[in-house]
């Protein structure tokens, strides 16, 4: 543990080093953003934020974690904030500021076999054996009431191994990253991804404190960019960008 933090410390000195020398001969500040890593919604959220901060004078510069380190790391202040996250996620980090205007959207939905009935609700998974994504609040929440706690994946092609090897019978994710690994998987047709969602909510960027002067230009340029559709726009050639991969 304290390896990892030192090298972590390492890291960030370097790029504020860097961000310094940037700054001295002219060029845009760097900002540094942490982000959870194989994630799809953060790949997406990631273009987005990268485009606001250009368009007031930074250069971002998004290092891309474990989910739950990302939003640790940045309450810390080792990044200068985190690419998105639910509305209430700073109350539990204090140090991060929201951005009022959203960076993305997100479905959570359930994944099964293609046998299983539709799982229309949290209430229909209490007595089944689920797995989720470490370090997904929503999930985390609407699965503390089930008579089995739920397996924790680490990534979306540990999620679907865990169905796949009937280790569980459902798992939860966010719809674009389901999708998208079922494909990767090469057993998208197995899967049946339910159409109504256990949980709908946008994502905001979050801002440590050290950097507060910048919440009201962000949430004015990540307004204006969705008053202008360049939202939707940076999402779909994102997710291009990932099906290429």
């Amino acid at each position: 543990m304290r390896l990892t933090t030192l090298l972590l410390a390492m890291f960030v000195s370097i790029g504020l080093w860097a961000g310094a020398w940037n700054s001295a001969n002219g060029a845009n500040k760097i900002i540094r953003i942490a982000g959870a890593e194989n994630h799809t919604t953060h790949a997406l959220a990631a273009a987005v934020v990268k485009e606001a901060y250009r368009r007031i004078g930074f250069e971002p510069r998004i290092s891309f974690l474990p989910n739950r380190r990302s939003l640790a790391a940045a309450a810390d202040g080792w990044f200068d904030g985190e690419l998105g996250r639910i509305a209430g996620a700073e109350k539990k980090f204090p140090d991060l500021i929201r951005v009022p205007e959203p960076v993305v959207w997100i479905e959570g939905v359930v994944a099964t076999l293609n046998e299983t009935p539709e799982i229309r609700g949290w209430d229909e998974l209490r007595d089944m054996s689920v797995a989720i994504i470490r370090g997904e609040i929503y999930s985390e929440k609407g699965t503390a009431g089930l008579s089995v706690p739920p397996l924790l994946a680490n990534n979306y092609n540990q999620l679907l191994a865990l169905l796949i090897r009937g280790r569980v019978k459902a798992v939860i994710g966010i719809r674009a990253d389901l999708r998208l690994a079922a494909v990767r998987y090469g057993k998208d047709r197995i899967f049946k991804i339910s159409e109504t969602p256990l949980f709908s909510a946008p994502l905001f960027h979050l801002v440590h404190k050290k950097n507060r002067s910048l919440v009201p230009r962000l949430e004015a340029v990540l307004r204006k960019m969705a008053e202008q559709l360049v939202i939707p726009k940076l999402h779909n050639m994102a997710l291009e960008k990932l099906k290429s991969k």
